[in-house]
């Protein structure tokens, strides 16, 4: 086994050394049997011919040979790099319209992507995140506060339950007020969420009369003056000194709203007074994970501690839909998880669309492209090449063009998390809106997944019908003969699906 595994690592790493090795050996029996035919009397051209014939295409057996050292395949894509390479560059108008073809699509689902990876499944900017989890239901993420200190002083799988209660507000700077969304949150906020501040600290009670401002708000209001620490605010007729500004990045967890103010939640005794009533739902409760425990056993200990309240209160009967406790991501808020959920499924299906009709497109060129080069693909079948290694050779090809339209989409959804950037102040309401489109591995892995897969919806048609090309055929110089014309199917799915398109898009 080993000295196999010596073979094949000595075959990939000193491979021309060993094709000289071949073409050498190779060469030698051929002239052995060129030296036998002619001592029986044949000349030497006759000799080398009938060598030539019984020893049949020498490529084949390299290629034999390659596969039996085990890097067949491995030589096979390199070569076939090469020649799509030298193809590309004799048709620059050809490779130069599918690669923007495939690059606008591949661009405007990445944009759409990163928006999905903004508010579904990246993790909130904080420390420790795979240990930070949200409690909800099914049919509501809230709770109400006798509930919220139940959990938390009875749980021993959270080293930490912080409550959180969003809600619009009025923020006063020296007699300016503007109208903003608001967090009043328990004192254990920034410990649990695990969130510092860019300037000064967090409060770590909820009766202290304190408050930390978004990073927008200290840019926009203060000019990013560090003197802010100290200033008196005021919010619902409460004053209140300005203890610390939160991260840039980190903008609370009513996303994609931007919360601009953190407030201890016993500072509002109206709040207070209103949570106090156990029919009364507001909170929404963050934990944080143990290092030995899991979202699993966080849940099942929150339902037992549940079942235990309601038999205290010798209601054992009264049913609620069990408490799930799962990681943050993306949009920390139920309600409004579940309505971005709406909007990304209508937007996948669109942008999904966009990317077919890419795909028809440039499936039609490689069409027209391979029936151009039918002759050389009969060539290769007459020199020996299976119809395999043909279609290898055009997904190969494929393979390249989607490269090169993600590497261009890529660069376009740079250019369109800007635009949708800029739009973000023309698309909210009352409050500002925070997305972030960065390019992360996740957008990155999907754009190479996307790539792909449009090397299969692209290449696979277009390079199964010129791996059939008909050798006679194509040497008489019939070279559109066969080509279906009756039933143009790739234009009549082009116009139905742009209607489609159309349609939806307006």
């Amino acid at each position: 086994m080993f000295n196999d595994l010596f073979l094949r690592l000595r075959s990939l790493f000193k491979r021309d050394a060993i094709e000289r090795d071949l073409d050498d050996e190779l060469r030698f029996h051929l002239e052995k049997q060129v030296d036998a035919y002619v001592r029986s009397g044949l000349s030497r051209a006759d000799a080398v011919r009938r060598a030539r014939i019984e020893f049949g295409a020498l490529e084949g057996i390299r290629d034999e040979h390659r596969d039996a050292r085990g890097i067949g395949a491995l030589s096979n894509l390199g070569r076939d790099l090469r020649h799509g390479l030298r193809q590309f560059r004799r048709s620059p108008g050809f490779t130069i319209l599918a690669v923007l073809c495939l690059g606008l699509a591949i661009g405007v689902n990445t944009s759409i992507f990163a928006v999905l990876n903004s508010v579904l499944f990246r993790p909130m900017p904080v420390q420790q995140p795979e240990r930070l989890l949200v409690l909800s239901r099914t049919e509501a993420a809230t709770f109400s506060y006798p509930a919220y200190r139940e959990f938390r002083d009875r749980n021993r799988t959270l080293s930490g339950l912080a409550a959180s209660m969003p809600s619009e507000s009025d923020l006063d700077i020296d007699g300016n007020s503007i109208f903003v969304a608001a967090e009043a949150v328990s004192g254990n906020y920034s410990t649990v969420i695990g969130v510092q501040t860019a300037l000064g600290r967090w409060f770590s009670s909820d009766r202290e009369p304190a408050a930390v401002i978004s990073y927008a708000v200290w840019q926009r209001q203060f000019n990013l003056d560090p003197g802010v620490i100290g200033r008196t605010i005021r919010s619902e007729s409460q004053s209140y000194t300005i203890t610390g500004v939160a991260p840039r990045e980190f903008n609370g967890i009513f996303a994609p709203l931007r919360t601009d103010i953190w407030i201890p939640i016993g500072t509002r005794p109206s709040l207070v007074a209103l949570a106090e009533n156990g029919a009364v739902r507001l909170l929404m409760l963050f934990g944080r994970l143990t290092s030995d425990a899991t979202a699993l056993q966080a849940s099942a200990e929150l339902n037992a501690i549940e079942a235990q309240l309601r038999a205290e209160r010798t209601s054992p009967s009264e049913t609620t839909t069990p408490i799930v406790a799962e990681q943050v991501r993306g949009i920390a808020n139920a309600a409004n998880r579940r309505r971005a959920q709406v909007v990304a499924t209508f937007l996948t299906v669109v942008v999904a669309l966009v990317l077919l009709i890419a795909c028809v497109n440039v499936g039609n060129l490689l069409l027209v492209r391979g029936a151009v080069r039918q002759r050389e693909f009969a060539l290769r079948r007459a020199l020996g090449a299976s119809r395999h290694r043909v279609l290898q050779q055009l997904l190969t090809e494929s393979l390249l063009l989607a490269i090169g339209g993600g590497v261009c989409g890529l660069v376009l959804a740079q250019w369109t998390n800007a635009i949708l950037e800029r739009s973000l102040p023309l698309l909210q309401g009352f409050f500002p809106l925070h997305l972030e489109f960065d390019l992360d591995w996740r957008v990155i892995t999907f754009t190479a997944l996307v790539s792909m897969a449009t090397t299969v919806l692209c290449g696979l048609l277009p390079a199964w019908r010129a791996s059939r090309t008909d050798g006679l055929v194509a040497f008489k110089g019939e070279i559109l003969v066969g080509t279906p014309r009756r039933h143009p199917l790739g234009l009549v799915a082009q116009v139905v699906m742009s209607f489609v398109l159309l349609l939806v898009a307006g």
